[in-house]
């Protein structure tokens, strides 16, 4: 009995040093949801920009999952679904290649060059696929004619009506994409403003990889030439039933009077 004793104890111990915040990172990894579209201006600058930075620099401590639909809706018809997307047939189109690639390519590290590429494109996103797939998958000289394959049948609506069912089903609903969701939480319109790897870093527990200690760039001066924290940036997104046949995003700020108000844009 005692060898068995002493056996639990250290197996114990063993167990309680590995997942104590003393160690070089916690095993946890953040969660990092996000809804978009695929032709959405401000979705395209949020992916290029914050997503791709927080990849580069915390992949190893978040998982992301990206959820093409964003803005969209979907009615039945028969056993097939059809979507209707905010800037056209295009962007469903778009939406449903994205799809496509992350299902049939299941590792973060595999799909996210082809979506940075997509999102970095000003073309279509038809007219850009096949170049992204070419670039993104060069061992997989095949990935494209699968990928253009599924987003024109009918796993592709399969795909398409599941992200839609996850969309549709935010608790409270999205207002606009990018959407971003944290740890199964909503990103308030403040939290929207901050750099998505602040917020990754101030949800990691335990021990902070380098990457979250601040940078000079997020710093500025006060009045007193004391520095603190840039937490709060404005950011465009596209609003929800604004439906355009061009690409259009809305800008959320403040007037003086401390209201909110709405600063529309375009991009053609």
């Amino acid at each position: 009995m005692r060898c068995v004793f002493s056996l639990v104890f250290l197996v114990s111990c063993i167990i309680g040093l590995s997942t104590r915040s003393g160690g070089r990172f916690s095993t946890d990894r953040v969660k990092v949801d996000i809804h978009m579209e695929a032709m959405c201006p401000a979705c395209k600058q949020y992916f290029t920009t914050e997503v791709a930075n927080a990849v580069k620099e915390l992949g190893d401590h978040f998982d992301l999952k990206i959820f093409p639909y964003g803005n969209a809706e979907q009615t039945q018809n028969g056993s097939q679904w059809q979507f209707e997307c905010q800037h056209g047939p295009d962007e469903c189109h778009g939406n449903l290649i994205e799809a496509c690639a992350m299902d049939q390519h299941k590792q973060t590290k595999e799909w996210f060059p082809f979506l940075q590429c997509m999102e970095e494109s000003d073309g279509l996103p038809a007219s850009v696929a096949q170049d992204c797939a070419k670039k993104s998958f060069p061992d997989s000289p095949t990935a494209y004619t699968s990928i253009s394959s599924c987003a024109s049948g009918t796993q592709g609506q399969k795909l398409m009506h599941q992200i839609a069912l996850k969309t549709e089903g935010l608790n409270p609903p999205h207002q606009w994409t990018p959407w971003v969701v944290l740890n199964d939480k909503s990103l308030t319109e403040t939290e929207y403003g901050s750099t998505l790897v602040q917020l990754i870093c101030d949800n990691i527990k335990g021990s902070k990889p380098a990457e979250c200690a601040p940078k000079a760039a997020e710093m500025k001066q006060d009045q007193t030439g004391n520095k603190k924290k840039v937490l709060f940036q404005k950011r465009a997104v596209c609003y929800r039933n604004s439906k355009t046949k061009r690409s259009s995003a809305n800008m959320l700020v403040n007037n003086k009077k401390g209201s909110k108000q709405y600063l529309a844009f375009s991009k053609y």
